[in-house]
């Protein structure tokens, strides 16, 4: 088994760093890739909500297993295999602990177990994808003041 890290901090307190990792990070992809397809919507934080990232039918599945809102989100690939996900098994764990000045440092954990002779490919994709899922959270956790003059200052 391996175990991955990253911790980030983010400007916004845990309850809007949750709703913004559920919106932009879980159901739109964080503008990374296809947008996964929400199969089922899980309960009001979460809990249950699976979706597919992929094209087609064949795309990994990821589910939110459980949940303490607004501080910790476990969630689980389920249906690995060499055509979806070369693992055998994939966990995530992502907490929210509040810091002082209303921020929030997300802590996240993935344990897994690469098929055999996919350990490289695995560890190497899950560090590129998770961290550019922090990179998106810590956007979307601006301080809406500094989102708005990002945005200026791109036009022409």
């Amino acid at each position: 088994m391996r175990s991955l890290s990253w911790c980030r901090h983010v400007a916004t307190p845990p309850d809007e760093t949750w709703a913004r990792f559920i919106a932009d990070l879980w159901v739109a992809g964080a503008g990374f890739g296809p947008r996964p397809v929400i199969e089922e919507a899980g309960d009001a934080h979460g809990t249950g909500c699976t979706r597919r990232i992929g094209v087609g039918a064949r795309g990994v599945r990821e589910r939110i297993t459980a949940t303490e809102h607004p501080h910790r989100l476990e969630y689980r690939v389920v249906n690995p295999s060499w055509t979806t996900f070369p693992v055998d098994h994939h966990l995530g764990v992502v907490t929210f602990t509040a810091t002082e000045g209303a921020g929030t440092d997300v802590r996240w954990r993935v344990e897994l177990v690469p098929k055999r002779g996919a350990g490289l490919l695995v560890v190497a994709a899950t560090r590129f994808v998770i961290g550019r899922y922090l990179d998106a959270l810590t956007r979307a956790c601006r301080p809406a003041l500094n989102r708005t003059r990002t945005r200026r200052s791109r036009r022409p």
